[in-house]
């Protein structure tokens, strides 16, 4: 897998991730400091236009460079289904945080943020750091440690797993901090 194509390709997709994680973490940057009361809601919803695009344009750059990338290595281990289902994830994150970024935004300024909002928000957080490390950190050991992993021994019971608890943390907190009538 040392060959020129591989490695453009490769060099296609460590920009895609640096331009995606690297927009993800500004953003969660600045949602770290309007908690800590450095940034006005308003502000960070500013700087999530600029980075939310970035962040899709990485996105897809990855999908589009990881595809030949998997059809380089002609297998896909375990770990790899697991990248891609956290890759997939992170993806349907993406659409969910859009979702409640327009639901912030209708949110008068000055005015308290509904709870149920602010723990999406905090869901979308959480669910969004977990897949872009865990995809990172599986893309280092495929890289420098083992190129095929046998590990999880099953990753679809993996994968339901996160799926489910994500899926119960979101109608768990939605049903805990829903606006009383």
């Amino acid at each position: 897998m040392d060959t020129t194509a591989f490695n453009i390709i490769l060099f296609a997709h460590l920009v895609s991730l640096i331009v995606a994680f690297g927009s993800v973490l500004v953003i969660d940057v600045f949602g770290l400091l309007w908690i800590l009361r450095k940034h006005s809601l308003p502000h960070v919803f500013k700087v999530a236009d600029v980075t939310q695009k970035l962040i899709w344009i990485g996105w897809a750059g990855l999908v589009a460079s990881g595809v030949p990338l998997l059809v380089m290595k002609a297998t896909v281990d375990n770990l790899t289904k697991l990248k891609i289902f956290l890759v997939l994830l992170v993806g349907l994150n993406g659409l969910f945080l859009d979702a409640v970024r327009r639901a912030g935004e209708k949110v008068p300024e000055g005015a308290r943020l509904p709870a149920v909002l602010i723990y999406h928000m905090g869901l979308t957080a959480v669910l969004s750091q977990l897949g872009w490390w865990g995809t990172v950190v599986i893309g280092f050991i495929h890289s420098h440690i083992e190129h095929v992993v046998q590990w999880p021994k099953n990753p679809w019971l993996l994968m339901l797993a996160i799926a489910a608890f994500f899926l119960g943390a979101y109608l768990a907190g939605t049903f805990i901090f829903r606006k009383k009538k």
